[in-house]
């Protein structure tokens, strides 16, 4: 497949129209496409034609990875039959049938790698711009190691290139956290949420994206009549939708039920509970008389000691008391002797001879 651009040429009209129609794609490091890739396009209609290999159907494959939810790729070149290319090989470069490489197993990314695609719409007056980015971390070429991220916006300033610099700068984390600080820019890790923010907005069905995937793949018109029955005239996706609508129910029934089983185990355990509290309350009232058993005759006989302390104090003061009245007492009696030892000697100056006599 070339990668010169020249190669991929446009054949635009002049007319203008005031629905949102396509009116750019951008690609970096998609399929053969090497580095950032800029196709502009007209409203009034555009034909892209080149020789085998030098990118049409990459080009398709990739706007097809943009809007359909599982794109069917190379439809163009296989007639509508299954095909060997698929996001992986355009993610690293392989090269596969009908293209000029010569050696179909060859990986032009075999290293950690980043691809990225956009389209970009516009009425005349607001546009919406959608997108996608693709990473391998390492040498892996497993589809489960591909990383992905998802970008709608209607935000004016957002593009290809600045979304790149982002994730070059801060990788997925930095990205997201723009989409958040960003009116009308969303970045998802999954396609549904996606796809739904783009459907709602073009206000198609589920059907209708694949139906123009299916579309490119056209080679005769009998084509369309299988094409038209398998998605519009028998379109399962209503019955798609109710069968999930009914195993959520079901889901919903069971969780029910569990709750219901959870909340009848609850109340057969509120008694275990109300009992355990009980339980809780006497351990520390138990708790509680055991320090007070403990602390009880130390404080029993600090108490002891103060009341004998004071009781001691106050039979000294007595002690104290007493012993001064003994001293005015003892005082007092040897005044009265001295006193009675006057009067005998008084007596006995005046002739008596016995106490007697002075007691008549």
């Amino acid at each position: 497949m070339a990668t010169d651009t020249a190669q991929l040429r446009l054949l635009p009209g002049n007319a203008t129209t005031a629905t949102y129609v396509l009116t750019d794609f951008e690609m970096y490091d998609w399929g053969a496409f090497a580095g950032r890739h800029h196709v502009p396009l007209n409203p009034a209609g555009t034909a892209i034609i080149g020789a085998t290999g030098s990118g049409k159907s990459t080009f398709v494959d990739a706007l097809m990875t943009l809007i359909a939810a599982t794109p069917r790729y190379n439809l163009a070149s296989t007639g509508g039959h299954d095909s060997d290319r698929d996001l992986v090989s355009y993610v690293r470069g392989v090269s596969g049938p009908g293209n000029n490489s010569g050696d179909n197993r060859h990986i032009a990314r075999s290293g950690k790698t980043v691809s990225a695609i956009s389209a970009r719409f516009s009425n005349g007056d607001a546009p919406l711009t959608i997108g996608a980015l693709f990473s391998f971390d390492g040498t892996s070429s497993a589809l489960a190691d591909l990383k992905r991220l998802w970008i709608y916006s209607q935000a004016v300033d957002q593009s290809l290139d600045h979304w790149l610099q982002i994730y070059h700068d801060g990788g997925a984390r930095a990205l997201k956290a723009l989409g958040r600080e960003t009116t009308g820019l969303h970045v998802h890790d999954s396609k549904s949420p996606y796809l739904a923010q783009v459907r709602r907005f073009f206000e198609v069905g589920e059907n209708a994206f694949a139906l123009v995937n299916r579309a490119t793949g056209l080679k005769q018109l009998d084509s369309i009549d299988a094409i038209f029955r398998e998605l519009v005239l028998e379109d399962r996706s209503a019955f798609d939708r109710a069968a999930e609508v009914a195993k959520e129910f079901d889901d919903l029934a069971a969780i029910h039920a569990e709750l219901e089983i959870a909340r009848t185990q609850q109340l057969s355990l509120q008694p275990v509970a109300s009992g355990w509290q009980l339980r809780t309350e006497h351990q520390d009232r138990l708790h509680v008389e055991q320090e007070i058993k403990a602390i009880l005759p130390v404080w029993y006989a600090e108490e002891a000691h103060r009341l004998w302390s004071l009781r001691v104090k106050e039979l000294d003061a007595d002690l104290d008391a007493g012993a001064v009245q003994a001293r005015e007492l003892t005082q007092e009696i040897r005044l009265q002797e001295g006193h009675a030892e006057a009067l005998r000697l008084v007596y006995l100056q005046l002739g008596g001879s016995t106490v007697e006599q002075l007691l008549d």
